[in-house]
């Protein structure tokens, strides 16, 4: 895309992965787009798809299901001892955000 050398064996076997195919196509389709709806959404699927083995999608999911962000610290205002709340909180703010109708339209 910007004419960078590749090394032979690494663009033959890159033009012979599929799913290689498929990701770079994504991203050479959404780069210079105006970013609509939620762009976190997205990058969040290119990183799904880009996971090989289904365990590391698995890891990859579960990491995002139940792991606090910063977001869920600032709106979620919490003592210490009640810190462990955060990770229901969390799942059950992402489920609200991403919805199973936002994960239909990624898929």
């Amino acid at each position: 895309m910007l004419g960078a050398p590749t090394p032979a064996e690494i663009g033959t076997r890159a033009e012979e992965d599929a799913s290689a195919l498929r990701l770079a196509s994504g991203v050479v389709n959404t780069l210079f787009e105006e970013e609509g709806g939620d762009g976190s959404f997205r990058e969040h699927m290119f990183f799904l798809k880009s996971r090989e083995r289904l365990r590391d999608k698995f890891l990859y999911c579960s990491r995002l299901a139940f792991t606090p962000t910063e977001e869920d610290h600032s709106v979620l205002h919490l003592p210490a001892f009640l810190a462990p709340l955060r990770y229901p909180f969390h799942a059950i703010r992402v489920a609200g955000k991403y919805g199973l109708a936002s994960l239909r339209s990624g898929l």
